[in-house]
């Protein structure tokens, strides 16, 4: 009994134990969750950084404070001052990560700005030079970033007085115009100036923009560098920007609080741009000037890009463009050297061929009578010794048989050949009338003569019956007949100085054709082999006169060439050619009044 009595006993005890454990532990955890939930609230990023995690080593003030042996994990047992020390220090840490990203940031921004605003410069100022510099900028966290910056100039000069300018003229003469510029300012030429606004409103369009001009230029009186600026940019030539541009402030590099200004300017948005103006830049004053701005405004992180009038190269860059320039000069002379080699040689060659065709063509000349003469008997007679051929039979529309269709397709190509405009004839029909007859002409001229005799030959057209006639009908047909074959065109020297005038014209009243009247170039036939050509030949009356005429002037006239011989009756031979051209030439009652057909 007693043993079952003391295990009772033990039993109870322990539930009593197990039970008090049991609600310490629930008052500690709900304590715990309660601490937690009030840490949680009152300090929420030292809570998501720090609750119940080792605390990293670190240096400075907190980093040897939260190190000590006394804090080993920040939880519910440390204090609310401990507490509030890790929430400022967390929020310290977080500040400092936003300010590294908007460095990275801002690097990154500058260097996109600068290829975008170099493109609009290579358009909006091309008759600047342009060069890039990359500076390192210290930033408000105390980390340095890289900044592309182009500088966009006027003109070049150095002051490197031991290297040679003899290709870099432009730079030593403009070295010399600074050395006057330095007490006597300049004014920027309105090209130069124009281009810079132009640059300047397409950059601040929907950006907000400062343009801060330099004063602090070594050797420079501020009173000269003032002038030029006063005058180079006169109060009215802003005026544009002012319109323009979204917002803008105008004023000295180096005069007062640049971001008191600028945040004056810019209120609760970012400055997006600066632009540094400067009469006079040496490398080392653009990264100064460069550094200043930014040092100023780095709280705004803008976007910068620099203008000088002139700018002064150091000697290494100076040396690499004469090299070059050097190296372009020679170039250019031994190109010269070529071009005048290879000019010397086609001098040579062409003389050579000149010699050879003249050679030729003597031989040639030696037989030219005997042989166009003596070809040309081949053709048909027409009276006497007189012989001449033709394309294709013309057959009238007073004809008593009705025309087959390859007899019209003659009839088109006579009539669009003559081009007459009074007769319904289009500039599209006489111009693919003259694609079709010339090489049949051309050939047909070939096959009877010779190709290598053809340079012998002059043509002459027997004159239209007016001076408009004449040159709508002939001038084009025998510049590309004489050009294709090397026959003499004889066009330019004969003139019609007075009109002829038909039966029914209206102030004809002799009651019979009027013919015009021709003049010659006297001393252009003498000597020649004349073929003479006619559009139409019914009788060869008119090509009889002209030969007559061609040989009193000293001519020899080798034979008569025709587009169409007149006929009214079908000969027993078949057509000479079968032109197969109805597709270019529009249908009869379309084209001409057939009704009054007359000789053109």
């Amino acid at each position: 009994m007693e043993l079952i009595l003391v295990i009772i006993i033990g039993v109870i005890i322990w539930a009593y134990t197990s039970a008090k454990k049991t609600e310490r532990e629930q008052s500690e955890q709900s304590k715990r969750r309660n601490r937690e939930y009030y840490i949680k609230r009152t300090y929420p990023h030292a809570y998501n950084e720090y609750w119940e995690k080792p605390i990293p080593p670190a240096s400075g003030y907190y980093g040897r404070y939260y190190s000590s042996y006394h804090v080993r994990r920040a939880n519910g047992d440390s204090s609310d001052a401990e507490w509030e020390n890790l929430e400022k220090l967390v929020l310290a840490q977080m500040e400092s990560r936003r300010q590294l990203d908007l460095d990275k940031q801002w690097e990154t921004n500058q260097n996109a700005f600068a290829a975008d605003e170099r493109k609009k410069s290579g358009e909006l100022m091309p008759t600047f030079g342009h060069y890039t510099y990359s500076i390192d900028i210290e930033t408000l966290s105390k980390k340095k970033v890289k900044l592309k910056i182009w500088q966009h100039f006027t003109f070049a000069a150095c002051q490197e007085s031991d290297l040679d300018y003899t290709y870099q003229q432009v730079v030593k003469n403009n070295s010399q115009n600074i050395l006057t510029y330095r007490t006597n300012g300049f004014k920027l030429d309105e090209e130069y100036r124009n281009s810079i606004l132009r640059f300047l409103t397409e950059i601040g369009k929907t950006k907000t923009i400062m343009v801060l001009y330099n004063t602090n230029i070594k050797h420079w009186e501020k009173d000269a560098a003032m002038k030029t600026y006063n005058e180079s940019f006169p109060s009215d030539s802003f005026t544009m920007l002012a319109y323009q541009c979204k917002k803008w402030y105008f004023g000295d590099l180096w005069a007062g609080d640049l971001e008191s200004a600028a945040k004056s300017l810019v209120k609760d948005e970012p400055l997006d741009r600066v632009v540094i103006l400067d009469a006079c830049t040496t490398n080392d004053e653009l990264v100064e000037n460069c550094k200043h701005a930014f040092t100023q405004l780095r709280s705004l992180r803008p976007q910068l890009t620099y203008i000088s009038f002139n700018k002064y190269y150091n000697k290494v860059e100076m040396e690499s463009l004469i090299a070059q320039a050097t190296k372009d000069a020679e170039k250019r002379k031994e190109d010269e050297r070529v071009k005048e080699e290879e000019r010397k040689r086609r001098e040579a060659e062409e003389l050579a061929e000149r010699q050879r065709k003249a050679a030729e063509r003597k031989r040639l000349q030696a037989t030219a009578k005997q042989v166009l003469i003596a070809n040309s008997h081949d053709w048909e007679l027409l009276y006497g010794d007189f012989h001449y051929t033709w394309l294709l039979y013309y057959y009238p529309i007073t004809c008593e048989f009705e025309a087959s269709e390859s007899e019209w397709d003659d009839r088109y190509t006579i009539w669009n050949f003559k081009n007459d405009p009074e007769k319904g004839i289009s500039s599209v029909n006489h111009d693919a009338t003259l694609d079709y007859v010339i090489p049949e002409i051309k050939q047909k001229l070939v096959d009877t003569f010779g190709a290598e005799y053809l340079q012998f030959i002059t043509l002459v057209c027997l004159p239209a019956s007016t001076s408009a006639k004449n040159v709508a009908r002939y001038e084009e047909f025998s510049r590309r007949l004489c050009e294709e074959t090397e026959m003499e065109n004889a066009f330019e020297h004969i003139f019609i100085v007075k009109d002829g005038m038909s039966k029914k014209h209206p102030n004809n009243h002799s009651g019979r054709s009027i013919q015009p009247v021709v003049e010659y170039e006297k001393d252009y036939f003498k000597g020649r082999y004349v073929l003479l050509f006619d559009d139409v030949v019914t009788k060869g009356d008119t090509m009889l006169k002209y030969k007559e005429e061609m040989e009193k002037e000293g001519a020899f006239v080798i034979g008569g060439f025709c587009l169409g011989k007149t006929k009214h009756e079908r000969p027993f031979q078949t057509r000479i050619l079968n032109p197969s051209v109805q597709s270019v030439f529009p249908p009869v009652s379309n084209t001409f009044n057939v009704d009054s057909e007359l000789p053109f």
